[in-house]
């Protein structure tokens, strides 16, 4: 900004009062998400106060209808990033993240800058989030399934591998998806032998990764053969 100093935090404060009215019942949440960008990317001009400001502006953020938030919510995380509850707003966005056909790094890289124990501590969020998107995102189910597993959640993070396997038909259509989520269940499972020292499972656990990873290679060679054959066939 262009004012000085003392204009520019009396700025601030007058956005932070016109926010205070607006987020109540105002109907205005565009309005209102605009202004919270606004704040939180000059909170540190708050000083000491910028923890709470922070704080404030996450719970309004929660409040707002998520649309207005969604194509900012990389620089959200990184001006409210740092507060633990920021967890809850990143629970709250990402099923809006959701595409068939296009995936959008910005979950997997918001999710990233989340901390092991910002994680664990909302761990029962972002299991129910997780089980709620293994019924329609392949993707965004991996994001959480990742974020728990790296925060040492395995058994979470196991419940919603499972979800999304228990919802992928065993057909052809779904066959590589199967594979590739049984693969990662697999994992979860033995990293979860291997913190009980149990080598009778974890022998076990390692056939069955190698049979299942040999089926998804096969299945991904019959695929890119079927390919090879469409590309080259020639119309009646």
């Amino acid at each position: 900004s262009t004012l000085p100093a003392p204009l520019r935090r009396r700025a601030l404060v007058a956005i932070l009062d016109v926010l205070r009215i607006y987020r109540v019942e105002s109907g205005e949440d565009n309005f209102v998400a605009e202004c919270l960008k606004i704040v939180a990317g000059a909170a540190d001009e708050f000083g000491e106060d910028a923890v709470a400001i922070r704080r404030y502006l996450i719970g309004v953020a929660l409040g707002v209808d998520p649309v207005f938030l969604k194509s900012d919510m990389r620089r959200l995380a990184h001006t409210l990033g740092r507060e633990p509850g920021f967890a809850k707003l990143v629970v709250r966005m990402l099923p809006l993240f959701e595409d068939r056909f296009n995936r959008n790094d910005d979950a997997d890289i918001i999710v990233g800058g989340l901390s092991a124990e910002t994680i664990v501590a909302h761990e029962a969020e972002f299991e129910h989030v997780g089980r709620a998107l293994a019924r329609g995102s392949h993707w965004l189910t991996l994001v959480v399934i990742n974020a728990l597993g790296r925060a040492g959640a395995l058994a979470a993070a196991g419940r919603v591998a499972q979800a999304r396997l228990d919802v992928l038909e065993d057909v052809p259509r779904f066959r590589g998806d199967r594979h590739f989520t049984r693969l990662i269940l697999l994992g979860i499972t033995y990293e979860q032998a291997v913190a009980a020292n149990d080598e009778t499972k974890m022998k076990e656990l390692k056939s069955e990764w190698d049979e299942v990873r040999t089926a998804l290679e096969s299945h991904r060679e019959e695929q890119r053969e079927s390919d090879r054959r469409s590309r080259f066939s020639l119309p009646d």
